[in-house]
């Protein structure tokens, strides 16, 4: 489109379009070269793909005609060849943001120069101007991509990232990456510490951060943060190696250990956050749902190092009763040694009781069982004074005793049934939007009537 319009406003210039689909780059420029007359313009739109084609031929080209070459890709594709882009790449322009009135002019130069099957389909140039407004806030070049080309976000996701050519540059993205997940952002001293854990120098990750991921990552007072938790989470979960990512953990942890335990006290408030995100057991389970021993075989690295962290105890503890079988008994000691350190935390409470709760449902026999499910109500039942807690605990001690007594004491169920239901129906009334209650009441009553007519049968 601009040189469309250079080439109307200035006749006398030979103006050259060369598009990302071409499949012999340096044939093209050689015949482009060694045919000019006059001054010349060439818009390249695909950086990566004719660089050395460029820089070979300005090796060769004799500078009699002048060129101006205009090339268009990523920030961090063409900061990867900067060092040796001298003499193509003099001046450099970003832009990451575009408004309704840019939109509005990408719309009408693309009705008249295409690619405009994708769009065209669409029902108005409202809809037009939205879908490309919509596509680029995520990135702006992926969106604009997606918006005209319509190749799928994915599709071109997994291009961006499999370019990174460097190992070490694309360590360095993951750890950045694995915060941005869930919104915290890394520090300067953080990913310095992970990054030589994992063999990469300083001056690796300033080029990494500074060059060949710009436009991928940003920086805000000192902290690091990818463009958006959607791109790094898609990222994370379906084109980086697990063993890559699970290793970018591990070193993520190793460089928050340099605070002291508990670190919810000790370290910054960005750091706090950043540890109690990596070490999350949702997030580690989900992720390495094929690895998880691996997982636990690492966080083993730093359990004596984090002993006094109740919030690191009850992530493993989580972790290891999720995995169930031999682990449950270490779930349940870990456990019981995060609510020594932290005896009033609800999270701690309740992920004791639930390990307690699962204890039961695998104990050998009926009076080790119930004395169990006993041991984890009674941890419950003071949450059940705290307006702020009462929901949650309601609905776990509810949920923990159906189970137990589904398998172990089904007529102890049908006379508690009564009580479980009425005391959840009065928290429903205090908390209407809680939606852990609503689902609780709509779920239990078919788990009891199972049980029952199941225990019917036996009998």
């Amino acid at each position: 489109m601009a040189a469309k319009k250079i080439s109307e406003v200035f006749p006398d210039v030979s103006v050259f379009w060369i598009s990302s689909e071409q499949t012999f780059p340096e044939k093209v420029l050689k015949d482009i070269f060694s045919n000019l007359r006059s001054r010349a313009i060439i818009f390249i739109d695909n950086f990566s793909a004719f660089f050395f084609s460029i820089e070979r031929l300005l090796e060769i080209d004799t500078p009699s005609v002048p060129k101006l070459l205009v090339l268009i890709d990523r920030t961090n594709i063409v900061n990867r060849h900067a060092k040796n882009a001298r003499a193509i790449a003099s001046s450099v322009f970003t832009t990451r943001k575009i408004n309704e009135e840019d939109a509005k002019k990408i719309l009408e130069k693309l009705r008249k120069n295409g690619p405009w099957a994708f769009l065209g389909s669409l029902r108005s140039d409202s809809e037009r101007i939205r879908m490309i407004l919509d596509k680029s806030n995520r990135d702006l070049l992926v969106g604009l991509r997606e918006a005209t080309e319509g190749r799928g976000y994915d599709e071109i996701v997994r291009s961006d990232y499999t370019s990174i050519e460097s190992e070490q540059t694309r360590k360095v993205f993951l750890l950045i990456l694995c915060g941005t997940v869930f919104r915290a952002g890394i520090s300067r001293n953080t990913l310095y510490g992970a990054s030589e854990y994992l063999g990469i120098g300083d001056k690796e990750v300033n080029e990494s951060v500074s060059q060949f991921l710009a436009g991928m990552i940003y920086q805000r007072k000192g902290v690091y943060f990818g463009h958006h938790q959607l791109l790094a989470e898609y990222i994370i979960t379906n084109l980086a190696s697990k063993v890559e990512v699970l290793s970018c953990v591990d070193a993520l942890i190793f460089s928050l250990s340099r605070f002291s335990p508990p670190l919810r006290r000790n370290a910054p408030g960005a750091e706090s956050k950043l540890f109690v995100s990596v070490v999350n057991h949702e997030f580690l389970g989900r992720l390495f749902s094929n690895r998880r021993t691996d997982v636990i075989n690492m966080l083993e690295k730093y359990e004596k190092y984090f002993e006094a962290d109740a919030l690191f105890l009850l992530q493993m503890a989580l972790l290891e009763k999720a995995l169930g079988g031999r682990y449950v008994d270490r779930a349940l000691s870990r456990i019981q040694m995060a609510l020594r350190l932290w005896p009033t935390s609800y999270q701690v409470i309740n992920g004791a009781a639930n390990i307690i709760f699962d204890t039961a449902d695998a104990a050998s026999d009926r009076i080790t069982a119930l004395q169990k499910m006993e041991q984890a109500s009674d941890i419950l039942r003071d949450q059940l004074e705290d307006q702020k807690t009462e929901a949650y605990a309601a609905v776990c001690l509810a949920r923990g005793r159906i189970a137990v007594m589904s398998k172990w004491d089904v007529s102890g169920l049908r006379g508690e049934w009564g009580t479980i239901q009425k005391n959840l129906k009065a928290i429903q009334a205090k908390h209407p939007s809680n939606s852990e209650v609503a689902s609780a009441l709509r779920s239990l009553p078919l788990v009891v009537a199972r049980a029952t007519a199941r225990n019917d049968r036996t009998v």
